[in-house]
Order: C-alpha cells, then structure tokens, then sequence
C-alpha cells in the first residue's frame, strides 16, 4: 500500500509544483477525473486542459490524509480528506475537501489512477 499512498502524495505535489506532465504521467490511459462543477474528463480532455487549469489556478500547498486504502486484486480504493491553499484573484483560498481515488495496477506492478472524484466539504 505504499506504493499506492505514494502516488496520492505525488498527485498533491505535482499540483503544488504546476508539473502538469509528472501529474499526467500519474493515470491509466482509460482514467476519468470527476472534478467538482465539471463534467468527467477523460484523459483526452486531461491532456488538453491540466496545464491551463494548473496555471490558471496555481495551488501552494496541499495535505492529504488518507483514512483507507482497500486493495482488490488489481484495483485499489482510497478515501481520506485534503486541504490546499490555492490562489484565486491573487489571494491564497484554502479548499477542504474528501476524495475518494481508484487505483488501477499496471503490467509492471505499479499503480496508476483510473478514477478520481473529490468534492468540498464547504457547505
């Protein structure tokens, strides 16, 4: 299960450092992100709006807090809560939210996002 936290903190820390690639380079070729107020993306839509997006709204930190990851042969769950500090208008916004990320384990072991849905804890 390391290796599938690993890839969570990695997804945050390519967020915090704009790598739009090193995030891409995280998902499965059939990943879909359900980002909230958006529709789902698929990697298609991924690869031609992360590095806009990521520019548009930079983020400069973030924590996760993973509560479980579940393994099921060849596909993991994980659930838990964030916090990032992002930049809207030119001021630093904190968003405080819950994820749940499935995982999908690739030919050579290791473990890339397949689905992703995130959502604000903000009433």
């Amino acid at each position: 299960m390391h290796e599938i936290q690993k890839v969570l903190e990695t997804y945050l820390a390519a967020r915090v450092a704009g790598d739009a690639d090193l995030w891409l380079s995280l998902w499965d070729e059939d990943g879909v992100q359900l980002f909230p107020g958006a529709r789902a993306s698929d990697m298609k839509v991924l690869r031609e709006t992360t590095l806009q997006r990521f520019q548009a709204v930079p983020v400069i930190s973030a924590k996760i807090d993973t509560a479980n990851i579940t393994v099921v042969k060849d596909h993991a769950f994980a659930h838990g809560h964030f916090l990032i500090e992002r930049i809207a208008n030119g001021v630093p916004v904190p968003f405080d939210g819950k994820f749940l990320t499935v995982l999908k384990q690739q030919a050579d072991g290791g473990w890339k996002i397949l689905r992703d849905c995130s959502n604000s804890n903000d009433h």
